[in-house]
C-alpha cells in the first residue's frame, strides 16, 4: 500500500484528563496511538471529505468535494461521476442490498452505479431536492428493502424502481442524518435529525420529538442510538451551535459539567471501542475535531493535536479489527486510527529528547532515559529530572531501581558513567574507573551476602556487593572487553548464574568470582551479544536466548556441558525478518519480543520434547503505531501492568496485550482491472483475448486498511505454469506473448499476520490466429473433405474414363494384334509361297546354270539377224532362246553405236 502519510505522522492523542492523579502519573494514557491521513497527494480528488463507506468487499470509498474515490492498494483512485454533471460535491455515500452504488451530491442530485452502468435521479421530477445530505436503507417486516434519502426540503423514499416524497410534517426543511432507533416497546421506528428538530416517521407522517420532554435546540446534525451494559439504549443528538444531548427515556439533558461535551458544533456520531475495549462513542466536530466519552469523561482533541486536520466531519468504525475509525477530515483528507497496537509516546508527551535508552518503575513514579535526560513521570505528569547539576540532557543508557537498608535506590547508566538516586537527590557513583564509562546494562541478583548490583560497561564488568564495587571482569592481565546485556539463569537459588553477553567475546558466565569464559565457544555466528532474555521449560530445564546483530536469534540449554548454539534466521520456519536482533525481552506469557531493524518480533514458544522452538513469530512495524522499525539495543522493558516497552530513536512505543485487537482477516482477491496491450479490457464478463494479444496483465488486490504494505499474493497460471508462483507484493500478473489456449488465474493473498485467503479463479482463454481458430479449422476440414470428395470424384471419372479408354485401346490393340495375326499368317503364308517359289526358283536356276553350262559349246548364230538354230532345227529369236534356256527375261533398248546408225539412216530416209 503506497500511503503518502504527512510526515511527522498525524496522530490522536489519548491525554485522559480525570480527578484521580494516578491517571495522570501513567505515561501509558499519555501515549498515542498514530493516525495516518491520506490526501489529495495520494490520489484523493480533494482534501475534505464528508462522506465515508466500507462496500460488502471491503473496499473503501471516499466522498469529498470534488467527486468520490476508492481506496486501492496503490493509494486513491478516483471515480468520477459521468460528464456533464451539475455537481461532484458528495455529501452520501451508500450500498444497496443489491450491490449498487448510491452517490448523493451538494446540488447536482442521486446517482446510482449499478452493473457499470450509471442513472441519475434529480428534483421535480425525482427528489425533493437536489441537494442529498444522507442515505439510510432499511428492512420492511416481510423482507422488501426501502431507500431513504434526506434533502435539503425533506425526505424521499424509494421502492418498485421509483422516487416518492414522503412524509408531510417536516415543511420542506433540511434534513441531515437519518437513522433506525429500536424504541422500549421493541418498534423500530424512522428518525430524522433535521434543521427544525428531531422527527419520528409515524405511518406516512412525520412528528416532532422533545420538545416537550425538553429538547434544548432548534435543530440537529446527527442521532445515535447507545446502547448500556444493563440493556437500557439512550438517543443521543448532535445539535449545531449547541453541543451534544441525550434522551434517556424521559428528558433530554446535556452532559454535565466536567464532562462537558467540549464544542458547540458536532457533525457527526458513531459508537465505537474505546482504548480499553469498551463501546463508546465517539464524535467528530467541526472546531474541536475529535471527542469521544468513556462513560464518565469525555476526551477531545484539538485541530493542532490533529495536525492540519480542522474539522472531522464522517466517522466510520470498524469494530472489532484494525483501525478502530476511519476519519474524513476538514482539509486534511482521510484519517485512519488504530488504538490497538502500539502507541507512541514523543516530545509532544513529555520526553526531553526522542531517543529513548531505557524504562524503569519505583514505588512513585515511572521512569524513561532517553539520549537528551531523564524524565520522571509522577502525580503530576512527567517532569524532567537532573543527574546533576548542569547534566539535565544527558545521555541515559539503562535505568535499575533497587532497595537496599529498606530505601529504594534509583541506578542509572549513562554515557558519562553511573549515578544514582537515594531520596530526591541524584550523586555520581565512581568508585572504579570502568563505572566511569558508558553503563550498557545493570542487574540485581541475589548472594550469599545479600543483593548483588551488576554493570556491564565499557571496560568490563563490575559487581556491588554489601555496598562495595568491585571490577570482576576483565581479570589481571586479561585484554578489556565490551560488556553489552546481562541475564541471570541457573544455578542455585541463593547464588545464580550471570550470564554476561560481549563485544566479539561471545557469552561468559559468572557465579560470584568464579568466570567460565566463552560459553557455547565457537558456535556462534556474530560473537557480539546485545541481548539476553533466559526460559524455562519443562522438566525444569532452562534456556538462554541471545540477540546478535546480523547473526540472527540464538538459543543455548544452560548446565549442560558442551552445548551448542542454535541459531534461528529468516532462512528458518517459522522465520524472523532479519538476521540483525539488539535486544531481547519476554512477557508473562513467556513469549519472547526481539528488537531489530524491522521492527519488534513476538515469538511464541512451544514446547517439543522438552525443547522450546519457534511456534508463531509476529512482527510489528510501523503499520501497527511503531514510531520507527529500527529499535534501540536492548531497550526492552516490561512494567508492573504488564505493558511491552520499547526505546527508538523517535520516542518510546508500548504495547498492551491485554487491549491487542487482530485485523479482520482479508476477503479473496477481485479481478479489478485487465489491461490488453496497455488498453483497459471493457468486452464483457467473457475473457476471451484475442490473437496477436502481445501483453496481458491482470490486477487483483485485496482490500485491507491494516499493514496493507505486508499483504503477499500468490499466482498460479494453470494450463501455463506447472506449480504456483512464489508470494510477491505486487498485486498484478504481467504475461507476454501468452500463446492461445485456455486457462485458469488463480489468486489466493496473505497477511502480515500469515492468514491466507480464499483463492480467486478466473478461467480465460487466448484465441488461437483466424487461420487457426476452430472455424477456420472446421472450414479447412470441410474444404478437404470437399476437395477430397472432388478428388476422389475427379479420380474415380478419370480412373473410369482411362478404364474405357484402356478397353477401347485394349480391344483396339486386339484388332490390331488380330489384323497382325492374320497379316502375319498371310506373310507367313506368302512367305511360304515365296519359299516354294524360291526353291523352284533355285531349281530353275540350277537347270538354267545347267543350259549355261551348256551353252558354253557351239550355239549356231546367223550372222546377220542373229536367230539362233534350236535343237529342232527352226531358228528363235536370240532372246526366244536364252530365255527358253536360261529362264532369264529381256529388256530391249539401243546402244549408243546402233543409235547414232540409226539415226542416220532415218536422216537418209
Amino acid at each position: 500500500m503506497d500511503f503518502r502519510f504527512r510526515a511527522p505522522f498525524l496522530s490522536l492523542v489519548l491525554a485522559w484528563v480525570a480527578a484521580l492523579g494516578v491517571e495522570a502519573g501513567d505515561p501509558f494514557q499519555a501515549a498515542r496511538p498514530v493516525t495516518r491521513f491520506t490526501d489529495s497527494r495520494a490520489g484523493l480528488p480533494a482534501d475534505t471529505v464528508h462522506a465515508l463507506l466500507i462496500d460488502r468487499r471491503g473496499t473503501l470509498w471516499a466522498g469529498t468535494v470534488d467527486g468520490p474515490a476508492r481506496h486501492t492498494e496503490y493509494g486513491w483512485e478516483a471515480f468520477p461521476l459521468p460528464g456533464g454533471t451539475r455537481s461532484s460535491f458528495i455529501r452520501s455515500l451508500l450500498e444497496d442490498g443489491e450491490g449498487a452504488l448510491w452517490f448523493g451530491t451538494q446540488d447536482g442530485g442521486l446517482w446510482r452505479w449499478k452493473s457499470s452502468h450509471w442513472s441519475h435521479f434529480e428534483a421535480e421530477r425525482d427528489l425533493p431536492s437536489n441537494r442529498v445530505n444522507c442515505l439510510l436503507e432499511t428492512q420492511e417486516p416481510g423482507g422488501g428493502r426501502v431507500l431513504w434519502a434526506g434533502t435539503s426540503r425533506g425526505v424521499a423514499r424509494f421502492q418498485g424502481g421509483r422516487w416518492a416524497r414522503w412524509g408531510q410534517g417536516l415543511d420542506g426543511g433540511m434534513v441531515w442524518k437519518l437513522r433506525e432507533i429500536r424504541e422500549p416497546d421493541g418498534r423500530t421506528r424512522l428518525w430524522a435529525a433535521a434543521q427544525g428538530g428531531l422527527f419520528v416517521l409515524e405511518g406516512d407522517a412525520w412528528r416532532r420529538v422533545g420538545r416537550i420532554q425538553g429538547f434544548p435546540a432548534e435543530g440537529a446534525s446527527d442521532l445515535l442510538q447507545v446502547p448500556h451494559g444493563d440493556g437500557r439504549t439512550e438517543v443521543w443528538a448532535a445539535c449545531w451551535g449547541y453541543g451534544l444531548v441525550r434522551w434517556d427515556g424521559r428528558t433530554w439533558s446535556p452532559f454535565p459539567a466536567p464532562s462537558r461535551f467540549p464544542t458547540s458544533f458536532p457533525t457527526s456520531l458513531a459508537l465505537g471501542q474505546g482504548p480499553d475495549g469498551k463501546p463508546t462513542v465517539w464524535a467528530g466536530t467541526f472546531d474541536a475535531s475529535l471527542a469521544w466519552f468513556d462513560g464518565t469523561t469525555w476526551h477531545s482533541l484539538s485541530h493542532g493535536e490533529l495536525g492540519s486536520a480542522s474539522g472531522i466531519y464522517a466517522l466510520e468504525p470498524l469494530r472489532g479489527s484494525r483501525p478502530d475509525f476511519v476519519l474524513g477530515s476538514r482539509g486534511s483528507g482521510v484519517g485512519f486510527l488504530d488504538q490497538g497496537g502500539w502507541r507512541i509516546l514523543d516530545e509532544s508527551c513529555g520526553l526531553p529528547g526522542l531517543e529513548v535508552n531505557a524504562f524503569a518503575e519505583t514505588e512513585d513514579a515511572f521512569w524513561i532515559g532517553t539520549a537528551r535526560g531523564l524524565v520522571r513521570w509522577g502525580p503530576r505528569g512527567p517532569d524532567t529530572e537532573r543527574l546533576s547539576p548542569g547534566l539535565s540532557s544527558i545521555f541515559v543508557s539503562t535505568l535499575h531501581p533497587t532497595r537496599e537498608d529498606g530505601r529504594e535506590r534509583l541506578w542509572a547508566g549513562t554515557l558519562q558513567g553511573l549515578f544514582v538516586r537515594e531520596g530526591n537527590r541524584w550523586r555520581k557513583e565512581a568508585p572504579l574507573p570502568m563505572l566511569g564509562t558508558m553503563i550498557h546494562a545493570l542487574l540485581e541478583t541475589p548472594g550469599p551476602g545479600g543483593a548483588r548490583l551488576w554493570a556491564a560497561t565499557a571496560d568490563g564488568v563490575a559487581c556491588r556487593e554489601r555496598g562495595r564495587w568491585r571490577q570482576v571482569l576483565p581479570r589481571p592481565g586479561d585484554p578489556a572487553f565490551t560488556a553489552l546485556s546481562l541475564c541471570v539463569s541457573g544455578g542455585p537459588a541463593g547464588d545464580p548464574y550471570v550470564w554476561v553477553g560481549t563485544r566479539g567475546r561471545g557469552l561468559l558466565r559468572l557465579q560470584g568470582d568464579q568466570v567460565s569464559l566463552e560459553a557455547g565457544a565457537g558456535s556462534l555466528p556474530n560473537p557480539s551479544l546485545y541481548g539476553l532474555a533466559a526460559t524455562t521449560g519443562k522438566g525444569g530445564r532452562t534456556w538462554l536466548w541471545g540477540a546478535m546483530p546480523g547473526g540472527g536469534l540464538g538459543r543455548l540449554e544452560t548446565g549442560v556441558a558442551g552445548a551448542q548454539w542454535e541459531i534461528f534466521t529468516p532462512a528458518n520456519t517459522p522465520s524472523l525478518a532479519t538476521r540483525f536482533i539488539s535486544g531481547l525481552l519476554t512477557d508473562r506469557a513467556g513469549r519472547l519480543y526481539a528488537l531489530t531493524t524491522r521492527g519488534v518480533a513476538r515469538i511464541t514458544l512451544q514446547d517439543r520434547n522438552g525443547v522450546p522452538a519457534l511456534d508463531r513469530v509476529e512482527t510489528y512495524t510501523t503499520g501497527d503505531g511503531l514510531p520507527t522499525n529500527t529499535l534501540a539495543a536492548n531497550t526492552g522493558y516490561q512494567d508492573r501492568a504488564g505493558r511491552i516497552w520499547v526505546g527508538t530513536p523517535k520516542g518510546a512505543a508500548v504495547l498492551d496485550p491485554a487491549l491487542e485487537r487482530q485485523a479482520a482477516p482479508l476477503l479473496a482477491p477481485s479481478l479489478s482491472r485487465i489491461l490488453v496491450d496497455n488498453r483497459p479490457w471493457a468486452e464483457g464478463a467473457a475473457l476471451v483475448f484475442p490473437h496477436g494479444m502481445r501483453r496481458l496483465v491482470l490486477e487483483f488486490p485485496v482490500s485491507a486498511l491494516h499493514r496493507r504494505e505486508d499483504v503477499r499474493y500468490r499466482t498460479w497460471i494453470q494450463g501455463l505454469e506447472k506449480e504456483p508462483a512464489p508470494w510477491q507484493p505486487e498485486s498484478r500478473r504481467e504475461l507476454a506473448g501468452l500463446p492461445a489456449g485456455r486457462y485458469h488465474l488463480r489468486v489466493t493473498a496473505l497477511d502480515h499476520a500469515g492468514r491466507e485467503t480464499e483463492a480467486l479463479d478466473v478461467p480465460f482463454r487466448v484465441l488461437p490466429a483466424p487461420w487457426l481458430s476452430p472455424l477456420a479449422m472446421a472450414a479447412y476440414v470441410v474444404a478437404g473433405l470437399a476437395a477430397g470428395v472432388g478428388i476422389l470424384r475427379w479420380r474415380t471419372r478419370w480412373l473410369l474414363a482411362r478404364n474405357e479408354a484402356l478397353k477401347a485401346a485394349v480391344e483396339q490393340r486386339t484388332r490390331v494384334i488380330t489384323a497382325q495375326s492374320q497379316d502375319l499368317a498371310l506373310r507367313n503364308e506368302e512367305l511360304r509361297e515365296l519359299n516354294q517359289a524360291k526353291e523352284s526358283l533355285i531349281q530353275d536356276l540350277q537347270g538354267a546354270l545347267n543350259e549355261v553350262r551348256t551353252l558354253e559349246g557351239m550355239i549356231p548364230i546367223c550372222s546377220y539377224c542373229k536367230k539362233i538354230r534350236n535343237d529342232s532345227g527352226s531358228w528363235d529369236q536370240l532372246e526366244h532362246y536364252l530365255a527358253r534356256k536360261s529362264g532369264a527375261s529381256f529388256s530391249h533398248g539401243v546402244c549408243p553405236d546402233c543409235r547414232d546408225q540409226v539415226l542416220s539412216e532415218l536422216r537418209k530416209d
